[in-house]
């Protein structure tokens, strides 16, 4: 009658007791500890980010820890991610689009990673040390294209217009406006 559990999902459920007690920084311990023990584990590197986003600040312990982690598993996609987007809320650009290079290597074919790299490209386009701003603003494009396609992909092939096709057409919509607001074309951001 009684199956047993293992000691990651007993692990969960008291991370997930902790997080309804709204104690965020003993969960952020014992997430940190669980990002080790399970580097692959999406949900784990999703519940550290919000956590973190709970706390208030983002710590700069927390991208060593993960660089850390990275160094004993280089092929952590999550991890990866993680430090990507730990990098660019720091505003090192060139560190964040590095990390997700490293992401993009093994899933290329990933909306989320070329939506990443062409955000990243798009904030050192205005930075004032990048030289080839234009070029910086055409790789923004071209990676943006790609995620273009890939959404369509999902939408027309994979999910054969179902249920999600709507919300995954608006996310396209809103991160095109996104990036021609951000590149002052107002009149075409409206439609």
């Amino acid at each position: 009658i009684f199956k047993k559990l293992n000691s990651i999902r007993l692990k969960s459920a008291l991370i997930v007791i902790i997080l309804k007690k709204k104690k965020y920084t003993k969960a952020y311990d014992l997430l940190r500890q669980q990002c080790f023990n399970e580097p692959y584990s999406i949900l784990f590197w999703q519940l550290l980010s919000f956590v973190e986003k709970k706390i208030g600040l983002v710590v700069s312990k927390t991208l060593r820890f993960t660089l850390r982690i990275l160094k004993k598993f280089p092929d952590s996609i999550p991890g990866i991610v993680f430090a990507g987007n730990l990098c660019s809320v720091f505003g090192s650009n060139g560190y964040a689009l590095a990390e997700f290079f490293q992401a993009y290597r093994w899933k290329s074919n990933s909306p989320f990673l070329n939506l990443s790299i062409s955000i990243q490209y798009l904030n050192g386009s205005v930075n004032r040390r990048t030289k080839l701003k234009g070029f910086a603003l055409l790789l923004c494009l071209s990676f943006y294209l790609r995620y273009k396609i890939l959404r369509f992909f999902i939408i027309k092939v994979i999910l054969q217009e179902n249920y999600f096709s709507p919300c995954l057409e608006k996310e396209g919509l809103y991160n095109s406006g996104r990036i021609l607001l951000f590149l002052g074309i107002h009149t075409k951001a409206k439609i």
